[in-house]
């Protein structure tokens, strides 16, 4: 069962400029690479809710809190609440934004279409995963290793940069040597204010709501 309200509590920003938002207050997020979004999409069907987009990566919105508890499917899957790095923010594009490549709304936010239900999605993720395990839409593409600069016929998923307010990309490396020591990337889409900000310089919810606007007037 899809758990969303009527008639959305939050909405997306308007303008023209992608905006961060804090997660937890409203919604957490789930993210996923595209391949295997896609497939995960295809089995929510209408049960989906709003998806925003980033080349790469799939964004969905679920119900704030259900981030803490949500089970690992893979390593490049992130479920990202309030509670798990203090506060922490992800870019979210205009609701006229809903065309790619650059971050948009693949499935726009609206009436019927808010967040998606947190157990069916990871059901959902889950029998993805395991369908792109069996291999079931055939081989991969041939990428260029991100460690060798060589093309490979048989790449192997390393890392995923993040993409939620520029373009993100999903690294791939030659499998073996080259994908075992390929340096694991810290996720700066899981980073909180203060690592961005360093301490006692994090901004409050209160300077946010106030921040300067692109003529130098303040949000309310």
């Amino acid at each position: 069962m899809q758990v969303q309200p009527r008639t959305p509590v939050w909405t997306p920003p308007r303008g023209d400029d992608v905006e961060m938002i804090e997660v937890g207050e409203y919604w957490d997020v789930v993210r996923a690479p595209a391949d295997i979004g896609e497939r995960a999409l295809a089995l929510l069907g209408d049960e989906t809710g709003a998806i925003m987009a980033d080349y790469g990566l799939m964004y969905w919105l679920i119900p704030a809190g259900h981030a803490q508890t949500w089970q690992l499917l893979r390593r490049e899957i992130h479920a990202l609440g309030a509670e798990r790095a203090g506060v922490t923010y992800v870019g979210v594009p205009p609701a006229a934004h809903t065309t790619g490549p650059r971050l948009h709304w693949q499935i726009p936010v609206g009436p019927d279409r808010y967040l998606t239900d947190a157990d069916r999605l990871c059901e959902a993720l889950s029998r993805a995963v395991s369908e792109a395990a069996e291999g079931g839409d055939g081989p991969m593409m041939p990428q260029v290793c991100a460690r060798c600069d060589k093309p490979t016929s048989s790449p192997v998923v390393v890392a995923i940069e993040h993409g939620a307010s520029v373009g993100g990309r999903t690294l791939y490396a030659c499998p073996g040597k080259c994908a075992e020591s390929f340096p694991k990337l810290r996720d700066p889409f899981e980073q909180s204010l203060p690592d961005r900000y360093g301490p006692g310089q994090a901004p409050t919810r209160e300077s946010r709501r106030h921040r300067p606007g692109p003529s130098g007037e303040t949000a309310s």
